[in-house]
């Protein structure tokens, strides 16, 4: 059986359920243009999931080019956001046009679901956000690091209305490798799992500030949350949260 990646179940669930972290990363790059004067201009969103940060930005003055893999993720941002430029496409193929920001929340650069991920991969999109970026736009985003998970399986239960959702997480830390392998069970179809995979490749803090520095950033800051004033009060351990500015 193949295994969607955030299909219509899994991305309604998460669209529900899961939204703080994409609340709080368009809430901390706006601050951070707002910080130099950049109070209006075009941000990328890199895995613009369900539309949740796209509609903050598009609140906030700035127009939206965003894209995803998962279609059913992109129609429910098109209905968010309905005003933002959106694509069903990887992150690796979208054309960036010029652009005072670039936002890619929730784990964008670990997950593995294209190919040309790894830290090849990621250097090379890097520079393209480098090189799209105009003076002081900013290159906003998370990162998971080895240790994320630990060494034991964890299992996880979240349940909503019409659904429950069983998520077993495991850690390979020999090659950082971190895999979710999730199953929904929705009541309106009672007689059929949905089941998804999702692997990640886990990179540390200096692998982040090296790919960035060969990407041409050399203003980077690297905390543990996307800023003080955040919904999502508690930041998830072995995540690191990456600002780099470019002058």
């Amino acid at each position: 059986m193949a295994l969607g990646f955030y299909d219509e179940a899994q991305a309604a669930i998460h669209d529900e359920r899961f939204g703080d972290l994409a609340r709080d990363g368009a809430d901390a790059l706006i601050a951070a243009l707002r910080a130099t004067g950049i109070t209006e201009g075009t941000v990328v969103e890199l895995g613009c999931g369900s539309g949740i940060s796209a509609m903050r930005l598009l609140a906030a003055g700035y127009g939206v080019v965003g894209c995803d893999l998962s279609p059913a993720m992109v129609e429910l941002a098109g209905r968010r956001a309905p005003d933002a430029e959106l694509h069903v496409a990887s992150a690796y193929d979208l054309a960036l046009p010029y652009c005072v920001g670039v936002l890619a929340v929730g784990e964008v650069l670990n997950y593995r679901a294209d190919g040309r991920a790894g830290l090849e991969g990621i250097t090379d999109l890097a520079a393209r956000v480098h090189d799209a970026l105009l003076r002081d736009g900013v290159f906003l985003f998370d990162v998971s690091t080895p240790g994320r998970n630990g060494p034991d399986p964890v299992e996880r239960q979240h349940e909503g209305p019409g659904w429950l959702l069983d998520c077993r997480i495991t850690e390979d830390a020999a090659t950082r490798t971190l895999v979710r392998e999730i199953v929904i069970q929705l009541d309106a179809q009672p007689d059929r799992a949905v089941l998804e995979r999702h692997e990640l490749t886990l990179y540390d803090e200096d692998e982040v500030r090296d790919v960035l520095s060969d990407a041409g950033f050399d203003d980077v800051r690297i905390r543990t949350r996307y800023g003080d004033d955040v919904t999502f009060s508690t930041p998830p351990h072995g995540m690191l949260v990456v600002e780099a500015r470019r002058r």
